[in-house]
């Protein structure tokens, strides 16, 4: 089983720009578990937990659409963003962005 725990940071390369909402997340786990199917094919089972704030005048139903379809969304671009990583598309590395650190999971 992998456990990642992520939470918002500060970049100076990513702005906040005018007419963006933009959400600060206190704490989002992603937990995976792998398994295989009945068929004996190779699955990973994926649990997504967050507290996110959502800044600025935002419409609940629309805050709460949203959070229905959002959870699909990051883990298509989560796949996407490691297929570009092994693909070497990516030009900043993590140690090269601010505020990044790993931590082990019992000093959480």
């Amino acid at each position: 089983m992998l456990t990642c725990c992520m939470h918002s940071i500060k970049d100076s390369r990513l702005p906040e720009r005018r007419g963006r909402v933009r959400a600060d997340c206190h704490n989002m786990t992603l937990v995976l578990r792998p398994d295989k199917n009945f068929n004996g094919t190779d699955i990973t089972h994926a649990m997504l937990i967050f507290c996110i704030d959502i800044n600025g005048m935002v419409p609940k139903r629309l805050v709460n659409y949203v959070s229905e379809i959002a959870p699909a969304k990051w883990f298509a671009d989560c796949l996407r963003g490691c297929e570009n990583l092994r693909a070497g598309k990516y030009g900043v590395k993590p140690e090269e962005i601010d505020g990044w650190r790993i931590k082990h999971p019992s000093k959480i």
